[in-house]
């Protein structure tokens, strides 16, 4: 009886989360799990089509597999490094529309990933190059990555477009720390 009222109350924060893909399942965001898969996916790695992929977790909720059951993340937990201070060959860093990353693979870079696909860092203090950023819902997680930015001002105005991705996008820029952009889920 117990497990039927979890899951009950898991299956009313997926739908009050977002519930179904977003994207066509090749790792965009998603809402509290991709559509299709089981309860408790394996964390936001890249996937096939039916929303085998996705990133945004919510409090524990349903995913696919390695899709995006959060673990009470605020973003879910995502699999792809892209902590640009790990980076260590010459070649140049790719050019990513907004919204996307390279990623890290090897010590070099990746091919262009959508942001919260990335796996969450414990602190800013691991991010020594690139972008701190912090993903705010029923807990806060941070995301370090270096996104091809071109704003004439460091303000959420432009920030925002690289940064604060479905359904993090209420966009704030904290004054001081290691943090230097703040996405906040409104609707979780």
């Amino acid at each position: 009886m117990n497990a039927m009222v979890w899951a009950t109350g898991v299956l009313f924060l997926a739908v009050a989360c977002g519930g179904e893909s977003e994207s066509d399942g090749s790792g965009g965001t998603s809402g509290s799990g991709g559509a299709g898969g089981s309860v408790g996916g394996a964390g936001g790695a890249p996937g096939g089509a039916g929303g085998s992929g996705g990133s945004v977790g919510g409090s524990g909720g349903g995913g696919g597999a390695g899709g995006s059951a959060g673990a009470g993340g605020a973003a879910g937990s995502g699999g792809v490094d892209c902590n640009p201070s790990t980076v260590s060959c010459k070649a140049m860093q790719p050019i990513c529309p907004k919204g996307q990353v390279p990623a890290v693979e090897n010590g070099c870079w990746g091919p262009c990933v959508p942001v919260l696909t990335c796996k969450p860092e414990k602190d800013c203090s691991t991010c020594t190059n690139g972008w701190c950023a912090a993903y705010v819902s029923f807990g806060t997680e941070y995301r370090c990555v270096s996104p091809s930015i071109q704003c004439a001002a460091l303000a959420c105005s432009c920030l925002a477009d690289y940064f604060c991705a479905s359904p993090f996008d209420a966009c704030t820029t904290p004054g001081g720390g290691a943090t230097k952009v703040s996405c906040e889920c409104p609707t979780c």
